[in-house]
């Protein structure tokens, strides 16, 4: 069994620096993700290369903090929660 196999994650900044590496790695050990990242488009492209569950949620540092992802779009290969 891969260590994170029926585990739920959230990555911010998905979409540059070492949040795209995290994002795979998570996703190889198991992990069903939600990407989040103020660019879309590039944290959509970290999502299309991953294989099974994810959810991608563009966000920002300015917006108030919540414990609701409201919104969140599937991408390729997502299942619902």
């Amino acid at each position: 069994m891969r260590r994170l196999e029926n585990k739920r994650t959230i990555v911010t900044e998905a979409g540059a620096g070492i949040g795209p590496a995290i994002a795979l790695r998570m996703a190889k050990e198991g992990a069903r993700l939600l990407l989040a990242d103020v660019d879309e488009e590039s944290v959509d492209q970290v999502a299309a290369e991953i294989e099974g569950d994810s959810l991608v949620q563009r966000t920002s540092s300015e917006q108030k903090r919540s414990r609701r992802w409201c919104g969140a779009s599937s991408r390729s290969g997502a299942a619902s929660t």
